[in-house]
């Protein structure tokens, strides 16, 4: 007899949805551990994230956001400079992976 599972899960899109940001956002925010891990599924470990798990990557989002409303202007944009670099070289790496 098969039970149902005790876990919802969704995926990138719908949480960078729900935040108003972009993916790319949600995988750098990821990689820095500024949010929980996603559970890695298939063979392009696509991203699911557990829907008890929202709640704590909005508390992560609305800290991050009033942090940089207490910094200065300069210390954020040297960290929006860092994730925009970041994710552009994100972007070149999977384009280059297409053209192989």
């Amino acid at each position: 007899m098969n039970q149902a599972p005790t876990e919802m899960f969704v995926g990138i899109g719908a949480v960078a949805a729900a935040l108003g940001v972009c993916p790319s956002t949600i995988r750098v925010w990821e990689k820095l551990g500024r949010i929980p891990r996603a559970l890695r599924v298939g063979g392009h470990g696509r991203r699911l994230y557990r829907v008890d798990d929202l709640v704590a990557i909005r508390e992560a989002v609305n800290e991050m956001n009033a942090a940089g409303r207490q910094r200065g202007g300069s210390e954020r944009a040297a960290d929006l400079v860092a994730i925009r670099a970041h994710v552009n070289q994100l972007r070149q790496r999977s384009g280059s992976e297409r053209a192989a």
